[in-house]
């Protein structure tokens, strides 16, 4: 399997296999065939660098759909336990259980609201 070189590559290639007619000609061929190597390898580290984001872009979406469902069920959770509560507990406790506080804050800050 073969794989083709970039146009930019071909291009360098070509302007070194060209014989230059004088010393400034072979000074420009030889910088411009450099400049092209340079600029092919900038495209190819920008190339992985995009992969590298388009991976890390679904990743992140992936644990946002995770992180509602989460929220989804905390949210269910807390309102259970306020269930509990009002028949565990009598009505002239007051104030509200560290483990609920702690919870509502986390609902707070996963809708951004903390």
């Amino acid at each position: 399997m073969t794989t083709q070189q970039p146009e930019s590559l071909q291009l360098a290639d070509a302007l070194e296999r060209r014989l230059p007619h004088d010393a400034y000609e072979l000074r420009v061929q030889t910088e411009a065939a450099a400049e092209l190597r340079r600029l092919s390898d900038v495209e190819r580290a920008l190339e992985m660098q995009g992969k590298a984001l388009r991976r890390l872009s679904e990743h992140n979406a992936k644990l946002e759909r995770i992180n509602a469902q989460l929220l989804e069920a905390l949210e269910a959770l807390l309102w259970y336990v306020g269930q509990l509560e009002m028949i565990v507990y009598s009505a002239d406790d007051t104030g509200e259980h560290e483990e609920v506080t702690k919870a509502r804050a986390a609902i707070a800050a996963a809708k951004g609201e903390a």
